[in-house]
């Protein structure tokens, strides 16, 4: 580099360090500075803060795709959006995948901690799989919101874990926040009769029974305590044994669940087709259905309960068998699944099989009367008389109208006293 170059490059370096346009130059390189970090913000606020979950490769039902697919493009475009997130969650699980409906109601709780609605219905999603975690997400809406709904829930979890001091205290929480409830009596005669309170269960059962007819759970409560109590010519005991024959066995009315069961319509639509074409006798049409809507809703047990059902009702075992088996395998936490494949083994004539299935259906649902029957059914096919009428005993016990197993107590014991 020559003189004249070095002199020409040290006037610009003087001109724009030491002149006051120098010094203009350094304003407007701070005003743009501090321009950008909006901007820098903005774009960071269109970036996911998780994955967004993508489950349209698993759904071939176009409403349901259309749906999905539609409210997954809502939170990538609004990804700081709790509500959008929340919601792609419930139709989520709706549509049959709890747990890609967790991962956006956590970021939905992660981005507005002070609503209870998604750790509630959380709570609910994983509340199958992992109790625990539910009891964590309901205590947490709670911090948020004083909801009776939300105590009951967690009462009756912990009634099921066997933590009855902690349920009552939810109990009287919702008691003192809505004093007419049903719900909170029948679960506060569940937590008494638990604790071999009898006389108090009663009390709250009666009254839990009396306000809430429709429900068949207090009926069927009331009914234990009163066969307690040796009524068995009671009138109170027959208005009550023909309330429970009325009454539905069905959830007590949650608008939280309500919002997503009214998601589901797609899926039932495909059930009451099959159905419709069973009752007027064409069976081959009904499976094909059911087969086209396993196809394209793999994520619902319900269709395989529903084709398992019909291939035995044409006498197909083994295709049975293979759809309860897979339907087993991933649903072991459905009820319907695990009685259905309990069913195929006791035809198979295999009751050590169906004996364990149903032992792991009551471990689930101890009160369960008919899973109770169907066990003490298997372990007297294998033998074992004595914990056989105790099954049979445990069924008449949660459910004192249940005639067959009354008969099975009366027949075992008529044979007891005869040796």
């Amino acid at each position: 580099m020559n003189g004249r170059t070095l002199r020409a490059v040290s006037a610009l370096r003087y001109v724009f360090w030491r002149t006051k346009f120098a010094r203009i130059h350094r304003y407007v390189a701070v005003c743009l500075g501090v321009l950008l970090i909006p901007v820098g913000l903005l774009l960071r606020r269109n970036e996911p803060v998780v994955a967004v979950p993508d489950v349209s490769k698993r759904i071939q039902d176009s409403d349901l795709l259309n749906r999905i697919c539609d409210s997954r493009v809502r939170v990538l475009k609004s990804p700081r959006s709790a509500q959008l997130w929340g919601e792609f969650g419930m139709l989520l699980n709706a549509g049959g995948f709890p747990q890609q409906a967790e991962v956006c109601y956590k970021q939905a709780i992660a981005l507005n901690p002070k609503s209870s609605r998604w750790s509630y219905l959380s709570g609910i999603s994983c509340e199958p799989r992992d109790p625990d975690a539910a009891a964590g997400h309901y205590r947490a809406a709670l911090e948020s919101d004083d909801d009776p709904a939300i105590h009951l829930r967690l009462a009756e979890l912990l009634l099921k874990q066997q933590q009855l001091d902690e349920a009552e205290k939810h109990v009287e929480a919702a008691t003192q926040l809505t004093r007419a409830n049903p719900r909170a009596w029948f679960v506060r005669a569940q937590c008494l009769f638990r604790k071999g309170q009898f006389d108090e269960s009663l009390s709250w059962a009666r009254r839990a029974a009396i306000a809430a007819p429709d429900q068949r759970a207090p009926q069927l409560l009331l009914l234990r305590l009163l066969h307690r109590q040796d009524a068995a010519d009671s009138e109170e005991l027959r208005t009550v044994e023909l309330r429970s024959e009325r009454a539905a066995l069905t959830a007590w009315p949650d608008p939280a669940v309500k919002s997503v069961l009214a998601l589901r319509q797609r899926g039932q639509s495909a059930s009451r087709q099959a159905e419709e074409l069973f009752s007027k006798g064409k069976v081959n049409e009904a499976i094909a259905a059911l087969h086209r809507a396993r196809a394209q809703e793999p994520h619902l047990p319900d269709h395989a309960v529903q084709l398992t059902g019909l291939y035995l009702h044409v006498g197909d075992l083994q295709r049975a068998a293979a759809i309860a088996d897979e339907a087993w395998t991933q649903w072991p936490a459905v009820v319907e699944v695990g009685m259905m494949r309990a069913r195929i083994d006791y035809q198979r004539r295999d009751w050590d099989a169906a004996a364990r299935v149903y032992q792991q259906i009551i471990d689930r649902n101890p009160d369960f009367a008919i899973a109770h029957f169907n066990l003490g059914q298997c372990l007297d096919r294998l033998g074992q008389s004595q914990a056989a009428l105790e099954a049979f005993r445990a069924a008449a016990v949660l459910d004192p109208g249940f005639e067959q197993a009354h008969t099975r107590i009366r027949a075992m014991s008529a044979t007891d006293d005869n040796r």
